[in-house]
């Protein structure tokens, strides 16, 4: 069971709410496919933890256990307490909204410590397979590329441009992307 914390009045913030949302949404459409494409990663159990920018503590910290496609409070935990979780991402409740509303990357917000990724020690592999797995889960945009510049083009500067087609290999887990080549 999930409890949202509230804030004081009786009302969870918008962005817990939203945080979790997707966390359950995402849980609820998982399939054999999302299973076998993210193996073993689909298995584990790990923790999202949203801090409060104002009070400075856990505003939420929720256990996602895969396996069961459950979701469980875990704010009773002292801060470190792994849970039964192999990873854990924490950040500030509004840089949460601007990730799963498709607004800031994922990636690009670890890359810059505005999140934070824990975990045991694992290699870096099992970390980006995570991170990849956990942007599916959510069902948030990944960041794309686009398209090379040919040779004289300028890059649009009308912020209104259309969005360059999605790279479908992006989304491949890196240990099934293969080799990579020098």
């Amino acid at each position: 069971m999930v409890r949202q914390p509230t804030d004081g009045r009786g009302q969870s913030p918008p962005g817990l709410r939203l945080v979790v949302a997707h966390l359950l949404s995402g849980l609820a459409a998982l399939d054999d496919r999302f299973a076998r494409r993210w193996k073993p990663c689909s298995l584990e159990t790990f923790l999202v933890t949203v801090t409060s920018p104002g009070v400075g503590g856990v505003a939420a910290r929720w256990r996602v256990d895969l396996g069961t496609r459950r979701v469980t409070s875990a704010d009773g935990l002292p801060a470190g307490e792994p849970a039964g979780g192999r990873w854990e991402v924490v950040g500030p409740i509004d840089l949460w909204a601007r990730v799963v509303e498709g607004e800031t990357s994922l990636s690009t917000a670890l890359r810059q410590g505005l999140l934070r990724y824990r975990d045991a020690g694992d290699p870096t592999t099992a970390m980006l397979n995570r991170i990849a797995m956990l942007e599916e889960l959510l069902g948030i945009p990944r960041w794309q590329r686009t398209r090379p510049l040919r040779s004289g083009e300028d890059r649009p500067q009308d912020q209104n441009s259309p969005r360059p087609e999605p790279d479908r290999t992006a989304r491949c887990p890196a240990s099934l992307a293969g080799p990579r080549r020098p």
